[in-house]
C-alpha cells in the first residue's frame, strides 16, 4: 500500500502532462561546482524557454519526487521527461578547465532513451560569458531541431518565433537575434585543445662561483646584473581535468652588457624549452602538476673574447618535476620544482677553461596570474636555476691560477636568477 500514492501520482503527473503537445522540453539539474553550474542552467532555461515549451519546475519537481532522484542523471532524467511528457531531456555539468570552465551538454530522446547529440562548450573563468552564451545557443538550435514538428533543418529550431501569445520580452528578442545569426550553417562540436600565446619581458643574470685552493690571489667568479630579454610562450592543452599541455617558450637577451676588468662587454644570453606538463584538480582551487621536459641555455660573452677566467656556459638537460596551482576567482598563484639531468655541456668544460666534468641542476619556478579579461591574462614570475660542476683537472683555468702544477679549481656552481612578465592571449 506503501507505493500507491505515488503510482496515482505519477499516472495524474502524466495524464495532466499528456496534453501539452510537442515541443516539451525538461532541462535537468546541472552537476558541477554549485554556484558555476547553477548560472549556466539558469542561462540554458532561458534559452531552451525563448522557443520551446519548457516543462514547469513545480511540475518537475512533482516528477523528481515520483522518481525519488534529483533527476541529474541521464536515467532519472529520462525518467523525468516521461513523467512530464516531454519530448526531450537536456543533461549538463560543469567542470573546471585550466583556467576557466566547460560545459558539457548532452540532449536525450524522451521516448527512446537515444542520444540527440552531445557537445562540449568553453566558457569563461567565472562562468557564462556573452560569447560562450551564444554558442550555447546555437548548439541547442542544432541539438532540438528534431522535435519541431515543421521539421527546420539543424541550427534553426532556436530561431523559430513562439505562438503570438508568448511573444519574447525586448531582452530575449535580442538574443534570439544573436542566436538566429549564429545557428546557421550548422556548427561543429569545438575542439578539445585550448591554445594560448604569450609575449613579455624577461631579465636574468648569472651567479658563478668556484670552489679553489685556499690563498689564490685570483677569483674566477662573476656576480652579473640582470640581463633584459624578450620572452615568448605558446601552449596547447587538452580541456579538463586531467589534462595535458604542451608548452614552449624561448627567452633571448637584447642589448646586455657586463663589465670585466673595467671593459664593458655584450652579453649573448638565451634559453629555450619544450615541456609536458599534466594537471589534475584534486580540490576546488588545487591543481596539482608534473613536468617533464628538454632545454638548452647559453651565456656568452663578448665576441671569442680570450683570457676570460669567466668562460661562457652552454647547458643541455632534460628536467622533471611537480608543482601547484592554487586558483582564486581570476587570481591563481602557481609554484614548479625540477631536477635537471644535464645532457651535455660547453664552454665553461672545456679544456682551454676549467675542464671536464660531472654535473647535475636544480630548478624552481613561481608566480602569480590574473584573468583581466575574457581571453587576455597578465602573467608575472621568477625563476631560478642552479648547475654544480665537479671538475676532473684537466682543464687550463683549473691548474693555472697559481705556479704549482697541482689542482686550483675543484668544482663550481653556476647560477641564473631572473624573473619575468607577460601578457597572455587565449584562443
Amino acid at each position: 500500500m506503501s507505493k500507491l500514492p505515488t503510482m496515482l501520482a505519477a499516472l495524474l503527473l502524466t495524464a495532466g502532462s499528456a496534453q501539452a503537445g510537442s515541443r516539451r522540453v525538461a532541462v535537468a539539474p546541472f552537476g558541477g561546482p554549485e554556484l558555476v553550474a547553477s548560472e549556466v542552467h539558469a542561462v540554458v532555461v532561458e534559452l531552451v524557454g525563448d522557443r520551446y515549451e519548457l516543462v514547469p519546475a513545480a511540475e518537475l519537481e512533482q516528477a523528481r519526487a515520483v522518481a525519488e532522484s534529483d533527476g541529474s542523471e541521464p536515467d532519472a532524467a529520462l525518467t523525468v521527461a516521461r513523467l512530464t511528457g516531454a519530448d526531450a531531456a537536456i543533461v549538463g555539468r560543469v567542470a573546471p578547465s585550466g583556467e576557466a570552465y566547460s560545459l558539457s551538454l548532452s540532449v536525450l530522446r524522451a521516448r527512446t532513451g537515444e542520444t540527440a547529440g552531445a557537445v562540449l562548450v568553453p566558457l569563461g573563468a567565472t562562468g557564462v560569458t556573452e560569447a560562450s552564451r551564444d554558442r550555447i545557443g546555437a548548439l541547442l538550435g542544432d541539438l532540438l531541431a528534431w522535435i519541431d514538428p515543421q521539421g527546420s533543418p539543424p541550427g534553426e529550431a532556436l530561431a523559430r518565433e513562439k505562438p503570438a501569445a508568448a511573444a519574447p520580452s525586448a531582452p530575449a528578442a535580442r538574443t534570439e537575434a544573436k542566436v538566429a545569426k549564429k545557428a546557421a550553417p550548422p556548427r561543429k562540436p569545438p575542439l578539445p585543445i585550448a591554445f594560448q600565446a604569450a609575449v613579455g619581458l624577461s631579465a636574468m643574470a648569472r651567479r658563478f662561483g668556484v670552489s679553489q685552493e685556499p690563498g689564490l690571489a685570483v677569483d674566477p667568479s662573476l656576480d652579473s646584473n640582470p640581463s633584459p630579454g624578450i620572452r615568448l610562450e605558446a601552449e596547447a592543452a587538452t580541456i579538463g581535468e586531467p589534462g595535458v599541455a604542451l608548452v614552449v617558450a624561448i627567452d633571448r637577451s637584447i642589448g646586455a652588457k657586463a663589465s670585466m676588468g673595467g671593459v664593458e662587454l655584450p652579453i649573448t644570453q638565451m634559453q629555450w624549452s619544450g615541456a609536458l606538463r599534466g594537471r589534475m584538480r584534486v580540490r576546488k582551487r588545487w591543481v596539482p602538476m608534473v613536468s617533464l621536459g628538454y632545454s638548452e641555455l647559453s651565456h656568452e660573452v663578448g665576441l671569442g673574447t680570450p683570457g676570460l677566467l669567466v668562460p661562457n656556459a652552454r647547458y643541455a638537460f632534460l628536467d622533471i618535476g611537480g608543482g601547484t596551482r592554487y586558483e582564486i576567482g581570476s587570481v591563481a598563484l602557481f609554484g614548479l620544482a625540477r631536477y635537471l639531468h644535464t645532457l651535455a655541456t660547453s664552454g665553461v668544460t672545456d679544456p682551454q677553461a676549467f675542464g671536464a666534468a660531472s654535473s647535475k641542476g636544480l630548478a624552481a619556478e613561481g608566480g602569480v596570474e590574473v584573468e583581466v579579461a575574457e581571453a587576455i591574462l597578465v602573467r608575472a614570475g621568477f625563476r631560478y636555476l642552479r648547475f654544480s660542476l665537479d671538475f676532473d683537472g684537466s682543464g687550463d683555468l683549473a691548474v693555472a691560477l697559481d705556479q704549482d702544477p697541482e689542482q686550483d679549481v675543484i668544482g663550481a656552481v653556476d647560477a641564473f636568477v631572473g624573473g619575468y612578465g607577460e601578457v597572455v592571449y587565449r584562443f
